[in-house]
């Protein structure tokens, strides 16, 4: 061997060394490439079946079926009806501002006729300027609920303006209730009454989320002028059981949870499956779309957070609450502790709705109407029999049964007869003192504290 020769031979091998030594991460990424491209691949093709299986089965998977499936569980006969008293609730607004309820005003700690209440007057003069809507409204509720006032459907952009509306035209007829009640115009306050059930029911939309979460404050608002009406000795044994009819059916909410849900997972699909390059540009305010972009598996990471949200079993109650924490504590981890090459995770903590406030509203209107309920009962009870029933038992002599009277988990609700009336009370069910067994007799507000916040409590005189 030549004396060159043997120089360059260790030059060469070294070389060889280095691009093999090169080649194995080249190597190493195109295969990573690779099975990134045929997970995608795999991806979309599950995507596409899943989606299809949506469709198929009748859920909305976009804004053309989001806008099929309201219109075919929406009832249009009262559509003028509705325009129009949502018109006249909109022109009134600003002249509400000093007004109490539908303003920033107050209402006295004690309104039974007799009563000092400085606004009367001006409370007066104002619904009967406000008259014609409230004649509106009252025309409006006779026609068959839900309404169909049909929204744009634009993915998370759906405005849905009649359900702001909604509670304006509410708070006009609690304003009008609560001066009947001054009045002591029975029949004007029970056809307030009546007409904000309806109105609850004209706009119970729970393919949306905060159409269930508008709907049931509705719910509150009609049973809380309920209650408070029971402590102005108004009502006659035949408006008390039209009071009770009014409170008598409980909310389905296992097929709300499931319909609000479909509706969520709809909404999100509208606005980031769309093929438009532009369709997150309301999102990205000088940012890059290419940031915000998903994956085929990105979007089905999304649709499994949704099945998960949708196949929770959901009931009224406590333990409903806390198996949604729980979930919500799972999706939580689930969205930030897995390896994504899109940017799922952003979109699930930005789209996954906050199902713990629902469920917490799903608590507090079924408790809250089962305590309507005892009261309409005991002062039912009071009307046909001439006293107090001794105990909450006795009100199976009026037509209640042991679940109006009682909260799974926490017992039966408090019950006293005082020398000018009768007391019964409920624990706020989200107050911390919740968990335990309702109390023999009120307890006492926490200094600082609204009573409300802990525990609720109806006067029936």
């Amino acid at each position: 061997m030549t004396p060159s020769i043997a120089k360059t031979a260790p030059l060469r091998h070294r070389s060889n060394r280095l691009f093999y030594l090169a080649m194995i991460p080249m190597i190493f990424l195109s295969m990573t490439a690779c099975w990134l491209i045929m997970s995608e691949i795999s991806a979309q093709s599950r995507l596409h079946s899943e989606v299809e299986h949506l469709r198929q089965s009748g859920d909305p998977v976009d804004d053309a079926s989001m806008a099929a499936w309201f219109h075919s569980h929406t009832r249009p006969e009262g559509q003028l009806a509705w325009t129009e008293a949502i018109t006249c609730s909109h022109a009134l607004g600003e002249l509400q501002a000093d007004l109490p309820i539908v303003g920033m005003g107050a209402l006295p700690d004690e309104l039974c006729p007799g009563a000092q209440w400085s606004d009367a007057p001006q409370v007066q003069q104002f619904l009967e300027y406000a008259a014609p809507l409230l004649n509106h409204i009252h025309q409006a509720a006779q026609y068959p609920t839900p309404v169909r006032l049909n929204p744009l459907f634009e993915g998370t952009n759906t405005r849905l303006f009649p359900l702001q509306e909604s509670r304006n035209m509410v708070r006009m007829l609690q304003l009008d209730c609560i001066y009947a009640g001054y009045t002591q115009d029975a029949d004007r306050a029970l056809k307030d009454l009546d007409s904000m059930s309806k109105i609850a029911d004209a706009f119970d939309w729970d393919l949306f989320l905060v159409g269930q979460l508008v709907h049931i404050a509705l719910l509150g608002i009609h049973q809380g002028e309920i209650n408070r009406s029971l402590s102005c000795n108004l009502w006659q044994p035949e408006q008390l059981q039209q009071l009770l009819n009014q409170v008598s059916q409980p909310m389905d909410v296992a097929k709300k949870w499931r319909t609000g849900i479909s509706g969520e997972r709809a909404m999100m699909m509208a606005a980031l499956f769309d093929t438009d390059p532009h369709s997150l540009s309301y999102m990205s305010e000088g940012a890059p779309n290419i940031m915000l972009m998903l994956h085929p598996s990105g979007k089905l990471r999304l649709l499994h957070a949704y099945r998960k949200l949708q196949d929770l079993s959901i009931t009224p109650w406590m333990e409903s609450y806390t198996n949604s924490n729980q979930t919500q504590i799972n999706l939580d981890d689930s969205s930030s502790n897995y390896f994504a090459t899109d940017a799922s995770p952003f979109w699930m903590q930005m789209f996954l709705p906050a199902e713990r406030a629902l469920v917490a509203a799903y608590q507090r209107v079924e408790q809250n109407r089962r305590l309507t309920r005892t009261a309409l009962g005991i002062k039912l009870y009071e009307r046909q029999h001439g006293t107090w029933p001794r105990d909450l038992q006795d009100l199976e002599q009026v037509g209640l049964s042991i679940q109006d009277w009682t909260v799974p988990g926490i017992g039966s609700f408090g019950y006293r007869i005082q020398p000018e009336g009768a007391q019964v009370w409920g624990m706020n069910p989200q107050a911390p003192e919740a968990s335990q067994q309702i109390t023999a007799t009120p307890p006492t507000s926490q200094e600082g504290t609204d009573r409300s916040e802990i525990w609720w409590l109806v006067d029936i005189r």
